[in-house]
């Protein structure tokens, strides 16, 4: 059972700037002061959520769409907002009025590729896993799966690395979720010569890096700054 979390200072009476995501029966909401520090951050269950902040959604499934294609999906997709995460290529999901926690990963990972240039990022949470790829500093691939058990963790992401071709170009493996899962995905990759490197967040406050949730917290806090999605 996930522990709550709070962490809250005194903003004179001040309105934060509020984004919140619920899933698995928490939610986990992060207020932004005019200076753009937090000063309120809470995990809990979803009847203390606090209203007037921007959703995020976790788990809808995602199309990474090029602009020429945009409109042409086939039946039974359905989307309804679009983001252009990076020139050229829109991030499009069914989730109105809503961000998309994805948005947030990707650009983590394209910080990273553009230092790095070939690299392959994986992130978890619970029972999803998102798979971004970068290829000399362009985006390649990245997509959302369901996932069971370790298992799936490692077969989704080794056999995307290698269909995008970035396994074959001396990549580095950059990872992030709760600590138990990636020590124990970096386990199940060291027979294989991979040794993923864990990602590194700034912190957000003064004791932030104890958030049972701060493999979420910081792409939450980087959704603030970002674009708002639009109909598509």
């Amino acid at each position: 059972m996930l522990n709550n979390w709070e962490f809250n200072i005194d903003n004179n009476n001040e309105e934060l700037k509020l984004i919140a995501l619920k899933h698995s029966g928490r939610v986990n909401q992060i207020g932004v002061n005019s200076f753009g520090k937090v000063g309120f951050h809470l995990i809990d269950e979803k009847n203390k959520l606090i209203k007037g902040g921007q959703f995020v959604v976790i788990d809808s499934p995602i199309h990474l769409v090029p602009e020429p294609f945009l409109g042409a999906q086939p039946t039974g997709i359905e989307l309804n907002v679009k983001i252009e995460i990076t020139p050229g290529v829109f991030l499009c999901y069914e989730g109105k009025n809503r961000q998309h926690l994805f948005q947030g990963v990707f650009q983590k990972a394209n910080q990273i590729a553009q230092q790095k240039s070939n690299i392959a990022f994986v992130w978890n949470h619970e029972d999803l896993i998102y798979i971004i790829c970068f290829k000399e500093k362009k985006f390649v691939f990245g997509n959302i799966y369901n996932v069971q058990d370790m298992a799936e963790c490692i077969y989704f992401s080794l056999s995307a690395i290698q269909d995008c071709g970035v396994y074959n170009v001396g990549f580095e493996f950059y990872i992030d979720g709760d600590s138990n899962w990636v020590h124990d995905f970096s386990e199940q990759l060291l027979p294989m010569g991979l040794k993923p490197t864990p990602v590194h967040h700034a912190e957000l406050y003064n004791g932030y890096y104890n958030s049972p949730q701060n493999h979420i917290d910081s792409y939450l806090f980087q959704l603030l700054s970002c674009e708002l999605p639009e109909e598509y």
